[in-house]
């Protein structure tokens, strides 16, 4: 049976790191056939939209969809391609792993937290306007149900429980005691449930705290849209930079696999970008869709690539393309 994938290039280094990761994939010889599907810029310039519904009905249909970063223009231009696209397919949980491999630059070397987000509702319901016309004041509005609150959390329940792990809730619920104090309340409410869950709670700014002086203590972390956008930047950030990638996954059996690093307009078209994310989004969608054993086994190269230190890119302190990188996790899958 040959799964076929839709693929979304993404912008900037979003080609050069999406073709790297189907590089690998291609040299397990697995049946995946990637097809490409518009979206981002040029998706907006044809179509008029940065996500046409078409793109959509192939995702749907296939359950599944490599993607590469998307332009988000900050303070101007469309909404966010990558809000809307998780919106419309009903993506309302991002999983970030964040692990630091051996052989790349990190304060945090043992590192390894996932942090769940929940991607729509909360300070990301869309409610972001002027008041009147001269600019002097802007509302943003938070807006939070308890069923998804409950939903978001529950996954998170049993995501921490299917693999023996910590959970850890961020929030702000003294001081947002109605909206945040929601998340802290659904999550006492469902921890009775899950008493093989080692479940805690923390303040956004105590939390912060703790990650840089207690990593260790830390394993699956889960918040709201800001919090879960913030705090993944930061394990990011701990496990030494663009190595992180992101799963969605929503209600109605659909998958997005793709990074957690932006576009970099700097980098596009010099075949210079690490390519890391993109593979690992890979080696979670070839996990999801039945290759366990070739997903442990891209992983597997990655690390070897990344501790051999031959063939690394300018951001790991190489001197290597993306396509040589990619090349050298190949070899090592040969």
């Amino acid at each position: 049976m040959i799964h076929r994938v839709p693929c979304i290039r993404g912008d900037g280094v979003g080609p050069e790191v999406t073709r790297a990761a189907m590089v690998v994939v291609e040299a397990l010889g697995v049946p995946v056939e990637f097809s490409d599907i518009p979206a981002g810029q040029a998706a907006f310039e044809e179509f008029g939209t940065p996500v046409p519904e078409s793109s959509l009905d192939e995702i749907r249909n296939a359950k599944v969809c490599l993607k590469g970063p998307l332009s988000n223009e900050i303070g101007g231009g469309y909404d966010s391609p990558n809000h809307d696209l998780r919106r419309r397919l009903h993506l309302f949980a991002s999983v970030r792993p964040n692990k630091a491999y051996r052989g790349v630059n990190s304060r945090f070397p043992g590192a390894d937290i996932t942090v769940l987000m929940h991607n729509y509702e909360g300070p990301d319901s869309g409610i972001d306007r002027l008041l009147g016309t001269d600019g002097e004041v802007v509302e943003h509005i938070s807006v939070a149900t308890r069923t998804a609150t409950k939903r978001m959390m529950r996954f998170a329940f049993r995501f921490a429980q299917a693999r023996g792990k910590k959970l850890a809730l961020v929030h702000f619920a003294d001081q947002m005691k109605h909206s945040e104090g929601l998340w802290l309340a659904v999550a006492k409410e469902l921890a009775g449930g899950f008493v093989d869950v080692d479940f805690s709670s923390y303040l956004a700014d105590t939390l912060a705290q703790q990650l840089i002086l207690h990593p260790e203590r830390f394993d699956v972390i889960v918040g709201h849209h800001l919090w879960g956008d913030v705090f993944s930047g930061l394990c990011s950030g701990m496990v030494g930079g663009a190595l992180c990638p992101v799963v969605n996954h929503g209600d109605e059996g659909v998958a997005v696999f793709e990074t957690a690093h932006g576009t970099a307009p700097r980098l596009a078209g010099k075949n210079a970008a690490n390519p890391s994310a993109a593979i690992l989004a890979a080696k979670y969608l070839l996990e999801h869709v039945g290759f366990a054993e070739e997903a442990s086994r891209v992983e597997f190269a990655l690390s070897q690539t990344l501790a051999e230190g031959r063939v690394l890119t300018a951001d790991l302190g190489g001197t290597a393309t993306t396509e040589a990188f990619a090349a050298r996790v190949a070899a090592f899958l040969g």
